[in-house]
């Protein structure tokens, strides 16, 4: 919601922990993560009055400031080549009202094809987000596919599509649909 309760958040920090093992050849990896947000001027926002300014509307996801902070529970597991992995929010999620108890289920391939250091790296995921107060059901559908390079001494080159069904309703923000798909590019070096 862009109006005067609207809550910046410029830095983020994610903080995580977790146990890990294997089981006859199946990665296993469970744990907790905290995204925790500076937001500016607001530190600690809490949830202003759905009175205040008319700042409670459906379909405006982040409406009312909602403190954008979020702690998850994740479970996962990786066998070759093929990771699932199932998160669930235990407090709202990332500032959207009345979120509590959302959860993402996805699918990541990153298949190395053997040629030239190339992998081959897929994704589909699925977020789902209800919210008693308005009625309004949040839930999308992403998916990315894409190629990675080993360029050697820990740089990689990646390029992908990545795309999403989710509606321009929910997600729209000022004149432009944040939902939308797009290309990228990027150069990453491992230390």
């Amino acid at each position: 919601y862009a109006g005067a309760n609207s809550v910046s958040a410029p830095i983020e920090m994610d903080f995580y922990g977790g146990y890990k093992t294997e089981v006859e050849g199946v990665a296993l990896d469970g744990g907790l993560l905290q995204y925790y947000y500076s937001t500016r001027g607001m530190p600690g926002t809490t949830k202003l009055s759905t009175a205040d300014n008319g700042c409670f509307k459906a379909g405006y996801r982040n409406a009312c400031g909602v403190n954008p902070n979020t702690t998850e529970a994740y479970l996962s597991a990786t066998y070759q080549f093929a990771t699932l992995k199932y998160s669930y929010a235990l407090t709202d999620l990332f500032g959207i009202y009345d979120s509590k108890g959302a959860s993402y289920i996805d699918l990541a391939l990153n298949y190395d094809t053997g040629f030239e250091g190339i992998t081959l790296n897929g994704h589909i995921g699925k977020q789902m987000i209800s919210t008693k107060t308005d009625g309004v059901d949040y839930s999308y559908t992403d998916w990315k596919i894409g190629l990675t390079k080993d360029l050697g001494k820990g740089l990689n080159v990646a390029v992908a599509y990545i795309g999403t069904n989710a509606k321009k309703a929910a997600y729209y923000v000022g004149t432009k649909n944040s939902g939308q798909g797009t290309g990228f590019i990027s150069l990453t070096k491992t230390f």
